[in-house]
């Protein structure tokens, strides 16, 4: 059976329409001075293209995640539900109606009570899932939020998009008009802990609203609205020195 590697830390960009690899742009130079910074047994550094299959790379994270539940435990077993990939809220909730752990729970009282050495926890802290930050621009930018929808279908968080001028994309050809309507908006899924946006208006396609599906668990954050057209907007220094920033 093949071993796959541990990868603790995640950076993808995403690039954005029209943009390919291999032609000079913005997103090409973040992805390079990532991969130079970070890119290491445990660091990822991922350059995609705005169209790629987002639930293929997502389900390639979720692969070499950590393993959640992986540690022994000197009382009792742990639960089968647990040793799979939950958030810390579903983990919990779990946790709550779940008769075996509720006697784990119990087991962990009584040795604490009687001085014994008490069972390691079961349900996942942040150490237990990989730190995922993805960046994007223009369909780059609605790329990013899908992929972290496909990373919360698997479990998984994600610590920060960054994403500029980030345009909406229909989920078939026919309705990419919204892409030049104002009034589009993309959502954020719960799994997402920060969005920082940069947006211009100086011509179309301008970047449409990001809007978090819950306030509570997702800070979006309105970094400015800067003087460029839409097709310098990946290569504008303050998006490029604040996606540096955000992936140290």
């Amino acid at each position: 059976m093949i071993q796959l590697s541990t990868i603790k830390t995640w950076h993808v960009v995403i690039s954005g329409f029209l943009q390919r690899q291999g032609a000079p742009n913005g997103m090409l130079s973040l992805a390079t001075e990532l991969h130079r910074t970070y890119a290491g047994p445990e660091c990822m550094v991922e350059m995609r293209l705005w169209d790629e299959s987002m639930a293929g790379l997502a389900e390639k994270i979720w692969l070499l995640r950590p393993q959640v539940g992986s540690r022994k435990s000197d009382v009792g077993g742990v639960c089968p539900v647990l040793q799979r990939t939950l958030s810390i809220v579903q983990a919990r909730q779990h946790m709550d109606s779940c008769p075996t752990c509720q006697q784990r729970l119990a087991r962990r009282r009584d040795a604490k009570a009687s001085d014994l050495p008490a069972p390691t926890s079961d349900f996942p802290t942040t150490s237990d899932f990989p730190s995922i930050k993805i960046y994007g621009y223009s369909w780059g930018g609605a790329a990013a939020i899908r992929l972290a929808g496909e990373l919360h279908k698997r479990g998984l968080p994600v610590d920060n998009l960054v994403l500029s001028d980030p345009v909406y994309r229909h989920w078939y050809w026919a309705g990419n008009w919204r892409a030049f309507w104002p009034f589009s908006k993309l959502y954020v899924p719960v799994n997402v802990a920060r969005v920082d946006v940069f947006s211009q208006r100086q011509n179309l396609p301008s970047g449409h609203e990001v809007v978090a599906l819950d306030p509570e668990q997702t800070i979006v954050t309105n970094r400015g609205v800067l003087g460029v057209n839409h097709q310098y907007m990946d290569d504008h220094p303050r998006f490029q020195n604040h996606a540096l920033e955000v992936s140290k």
